[in-house]
C-alpha cells in the first residue's frame, strides 16, 4: 500500500499549481481528477479546428516584473506558454445600448486615466482618484506583492468596504460609474454585496497589462502536469473521489467511485467546499463549521456561444468587448427570461495563422443555474429534446443581441456551438456551475471567508474559493495552501527568485 505525502482532489488550476509547488519541493504528491480531461476551468476544446477556452480567456499583470510574470517564471511557463498582448490603448472596450460610442480601458494607470478623461473631461479628478486608489489596493495586499506580512496600506478598508458605495462616492456621473464597472463579468459584482477589494485587485492586474493565450489556456494544465510527473508526482484521471474516510480524527484515505483507495498523510481539495465536505462522514458534517461553509451562496453561472467564422469574414479584435443593454450595470445579474441577455462579453480567438481575420469568437452572458437545473443528472451529448430546444432558443436570443452590437455578423458565421450552466457544471465540477465559486460579501465577511485550513487537521482547501478566482488569484491561493507545508517566507523567496 502506497501512502502519499499529499493527495489532491481535483485537477483544476488551483490543484495543479499546489501540486507543482509541493512536488517540486520533494513531497510525494498524487492528483485525482474525476473526469477524462484535466484542467477544470482551463480546459480547451476544438470545434472545426478552432480552439476555445472554458475559462481563463485573458490574464493580467504579465509584463516582465509584474506578479503573474513572476509566478510564470517560478512555474517555468514564460519560455513555454504562447501569449499575445492586447491593445495598450484599449484592452477592454465598454459600450451601452445602441450607441456607437465605446469607452476604452487602457493599460498603464496614467494611460487609463488619460483615455477616460478624453471621454469625461469634467471628471478628471474622479478618474485620477480612482486610478490612485486601485494602485494603492494593489500595494496593500501582501501576497500580491510577494510579502508575507502587512506593511503598506490598510487591507481592512478594502475588504470591509462596498464596491457600489465606493463607485458612487467618486462621481454622480452614472455613465462614468458604469464604465469603471464595465468589466463586471470578470467578478460578478453585485450592488451592496461585492467588496471593493475584489474589483480593485482584479482591475489592478489588467490595467498593469493584459494578454490572451495563443492556442488556449489549457497549455497551462499540460505543462503543469508534465512538470509534476517529472518531479515524481502522479496525476490520474477518471478517479472521482466520493468518500473521505476518517480514523483518529483525521482523514485516512480517499475512495473513488471505482472502489480504489488512496492513502496519504494530508489531503487537499481543489473541489468546492460543499461537495468536499459531503465526502466526509455524516457525523462530521453536522458540526457548525461545516454547515456554515456548505451554506455560503455561490456566484452566478454563464451561458456561452462559441462561434466559428467563415474564412476571412470577421476581423480579429485585439481587445475585449463588454456590451450592455442598459446604463445600469448593477441590474445585470437581475434579469428575467424576457430581457436576457442584459450584457455580453465578446472576444475573438487569436488567429491560427497569425493573420488579420478571426477564426472564431466566444460570447458570454450571466445565467442562473436554475434555468437548466431540471436536467441535472443527464449526460453531456445525450440531453433530452426539451433541453436542446431551450438551449437553441438561448443561442438565438444571444445572437440577436450580438447582432445589435455587430450588425451583419450573422452573415459572417459558419457555425455556432453553445454551453449552458449545466454544461459548465459538468465539465468543471463547480457547484451549480458557479463561474467564480463562492460569493464574496462585505456584509458577511467572516461568515463567507474560506480558509485553506479546515477543522480537520490534515484536510486543506485550495482553488478559487480560498482567495480569488482567475489565473492570478488562484496562483496566490495555491501559495497560501502550499505554505502550510513549506512555510510562507521560504516559498515567497523561492517565487521571488524564480526557482
Amino acid at each position: 500500500m502506497i501512502t502519499y505525502d499529499i493527495v489532491i482532489i481535483g485537477s483544476g488550476l488551483g490543484g495543479l499549481k499546489t501540486a507543482y509547488i509541493l512536488a517540486k519541493e520533494g513531497l510525494n504528491v498524487c492528483v485525482l481528477e474525476q473526469g477524462k480531461q484535466f484542467g477544470g476551468a482551463i480546459q480547451n476544446f476544438k470545434r472545426e479546428g478552432v480552439v476555445f477556452d472554458t475559462g481563463a480567456h485573458y490574464v493580467g499583470a504579465l509584463d516582465e516584473g509584474q506578479l503573474l510574470h513572476r509566478f510564470f517564471d517560478y512555474f517555468d511557463f514564460n519560455s513555454k506558454i504562447k501569449v499575445k498582448r492586447l491593445d495598450s490603448n484599449g484592452f477592454d472596450k465598454i459600450s451601452f445600448g445602441d450607441q456607437t460610442t465605446s469607452y476604452a480601458h487602457a493599460m498603464g494607470f496614467d494611460n487609463f486615466a488619460e483615455h477616460l478623461a478624453e471621454k469625461f473631461p469634467t471628471e478628471k479628478n474622479a478618474i485620477l482618484k480612482y486610478t490612485e486608489d486601485i494602485k494603492d489596493m494593489g500595494k496593500a495586499f501582501p501576497l500580491f506583492n510577494l510579502r508575507s506580512e502587512l506593511g503598506v496600506g490598510d487591507v481592512g478598508k478594502y475588504t470591509k468596504a462596498s464596491l457600489s458605495d465606493y463607485i458612487s462616492s467618486l462621481t454622480p456621473n452614472k455613465r462614468l460609474q458604469n464604465v469603471l464597472l464595465g468589466s463586471n463579468l470578470l467578478y460578478t459584482g453585485e450592488e451592496q454585496k461585492t467588496p471593493l477589494y475584489v474589483h480593485g485587485l482584479i482591475t489592478n492586474s489588467y490595467i498593469q497589462s493584459a494578454y490572451r493565450f495563443v492556442g488556449g489556456s489549457g497549455q497551462l494544465a499540460d505543462f503543469l502536469i508534465d512538470s509534476i510527473r517529472s518531479f515524481g508526482g502522479k496525476v490520474l484521471n477518471n478517479k472521482k473521489v466520493v468518500k473521505l474516510e476518517m480514523k483518529d480524527s483525521v482523514v485516512s484515505y480517499a475512495e473513488t467511485d471505482g472502489g480504489e483507495r488512496f492513502y496519504a498523510k494530508n489531503f487537499i481539495s481543489n473541489v468546492h467546499p460543499k461537495p468536499t465536505f459531503e465526502m466526509l462522514p455524516e457525523h462530521i458534517t453536522k458540526k457548525v463549521y461545516f454547515k456554515r461553509v456548505s451554506s455560503i451562496e455561490n456566484t452566478i453561472s454563464v451561458f456561452s456561444l462559441y462561434i466559428v467564422f467563415k474564412k476571412n469574414s470577421f476581423k480579429y479584435l485585439n481587445h475585449n468587448i463588454y456590451h450592455y443593454r442598459s446604463n445600469d450595470i448593477w441590474t445585470d445579474l437581475k434579469y428575467d427570461v424576457s430581457n436576457w441577455p442584459k450584457s455580453i462579453l465578446f472576444l475573438t480567438q487569436v488567429p491560427n495563422d497569425g493573420g488579420d481575420y478571426a477564426d472564431g469568437a466566444t460570447v458570454m452572458s450571466f445565467m442562473n443555474y436554475s434555468e437548466f437545473a431540471k436536467w441535472e443528472g443527464t449526460q453531456i451529448e445525450n440531453r433530452p429534446e426539451e433541453y436542446e430546444a431551450l438551449k437553441k432558443q438561448k443561442e438565438e436570443q444571444m445572437l440577436d443581441f450580438v447582432e445589435e452590437r455587430f450588425p451583419g455578423i450573422r452573415g459572417q458565421i459558419k457555425s455556432v456551438y453553445s454551453s449552458t450552466p449545466l454544461t459548465y457544471k459538468d465539465y468543471t465540477a463547480t457547484e451549480q456551475g458557479a463561474i467564480y465559486g463562492v460569493t464574496r460579501d462585505y456584509n458577511q465577511q467572516s461568515r463567507n471567508m474560506i480558509m485553506t485550513n479546515t477543522k480537520i487537521p490534515n484536510l486543506y482547501l485550495t482553488g478559487q474559493n480560498v482567495n480569488l478566482h482567475g489565473v492570478l488569484g488562484v496562483g496566490v491561493g495555491a501559495v497560501m495552501t502550499a505554505s502550510k507545508f513549506l512555510g510562507m517566507d521560504y516559498l515567497l523567496q523561492k517565487i521571488a527568485d524564480g526557482k
